[in-house]
């Protein structure tokens, strides 16, 4: 059986419940489907694409955000300039299909450690963002054509951008999942009109929310002498401290600012599952309507409300994973699924 797993990127649940959809309908009906699939903290796109193909919490594998602070190297690495897969501590499922004698492909996937055939995100995105899905829709055919890869991961970032672009409650939003859910039926068939088996499996990295108001930690922290950086994925920022005596202070002081909904000592990140030596000393997370990182857009995430943490699940078979485990699932179980349906 192939295996076809489309990463709708930064796709809010409501989106699917909205949208005009009939194929994903049709797979919900045929498989097994749930809307309160969960996503990994922080909602972060390297973070949450991460933790899909590697089935571990962010504290393990060590992507803990878009962007941290190298405290050995005194220099912030950002994924989109950094390649995130040098990062990266724990095995993928390309890595292992690719170990058990399985072809697989990635596209437009930030990361892709151990993945055969590579259509970078980059290159995707080096189209307009309103032609991006169909670049993906023809990469696939392509792949699937000529190298018959026996796992693609597909990513449509298109989903993300018009979301940010244009709102969480757009209509524009709506369309562009429209758009998708056509091309995944052009794909599906495409492996049928090829007589190949095929699992489809939809999800999300993360969703979002109203983000339009920004708060400029940095800015704030030099104001009042605080000796601290803030490296923002959107809604959540680490705040790395260059004299830890400060600690106390600093808390104090993100904890009384406006837009912030929570500040997160090590007890609390470790927790949440994402302490590792590249965490803040501290990290804050936003209220809803609130942007931490610097662009200025409508739709936002990174953050730890029900909208940015719930995710779309649908998978076209039946039975690759129990009632109960559907029930309590998080994009954790993508692996596991994945590996269900390949024999692994």
């Amino acid at each position: 059986m192939k295996v076809f797993l489309a990463i709708l990127d930064g796709c809010n649940i409501n989106w699917i419940k909205n949208a005009k959809t009939p194929f994903l309908d049709k797979l919900s009906n045929r498989g097994a489907s749930t809307l309160s699939c969960h996503a990994v903290f922080p909602t972060a796109t390297y973070t949450g694409h991460t933790s899909i193909i590697t089935g571990v919490y962010p504290g393990e594998h060590g992507i803990i955000g878009n962007q941290f602070y190298d405290r050995e190297a005194r220099e912030t690495r950002n994924f989109d300039f950094y390649d995130p897969n040098l990062c990266l501590e724990t095995a993928t499922i390309f890595e292992e299909a690719q170990a058990a004698g399985f072809k697989t492909a990635a596209i437009g996937e930030p990361v892709t450690k151990g993945a055969k055939h590579i259509i970078s995100k980059k290159h995707i995105q080096s189209f307009p963002v309103s032609s991006q899905n169909s670049k993906v829709f023809e990469e696939s055919i392509k792949l699937i054509k000529r190298e018959k890869p026996d796992l693609i991961i597909a990513n449509f970032p298109a989903v993300d951008s018009f979301g940010e672009n244009y709102g969480p409650k757009s209509r524009e939003v709506l369309k562009i999942v429209e758009e998708v859910d056509n091309i995944l039926e052009k794909t599906f068939e495409e492996y049928k009109s090829q007589g190949q088996e095929i699992c489809m499996i939809v999800s999300a990295d993360h969703g979002m929310t109203e983000g339009q108001k920004q708060i400029q930690l940095n800015k704030l922290l030099k104001s009042k002498r605080l000796d601290a950086i803030s490296l923002a994925s959107h809604r959540t920022s680490h705040i790395y401290l260059n004299s830890p005596k400060q600690i106390d202070e600093v808390y104090k002081f993100l904890s009384e600012t406006k837009g912030i909904l929570e500040v997160m000592d090590g007890k609390r990140i470790s927790e949440l599952k994402f302490s590792h030596p590249r965490s803040g000393d501290l990290v804050v997370t936003a209220e809803k309507g609130y942007e931490l990182g610097e662009a200025k857009i409508k739709g936002s995430h990174g953050g730890i409300t029900e909208e940015e943490m719930k995710v779309p699940l649908i998978i076209s078979q039946d039975g690759l994973l129990s009632s109960s485990e559907l029930e309590k699932a998080s994009i954790l179980e993508i692996v596991k699924i994945i590996k269900r349906a390949l024999g692994l």
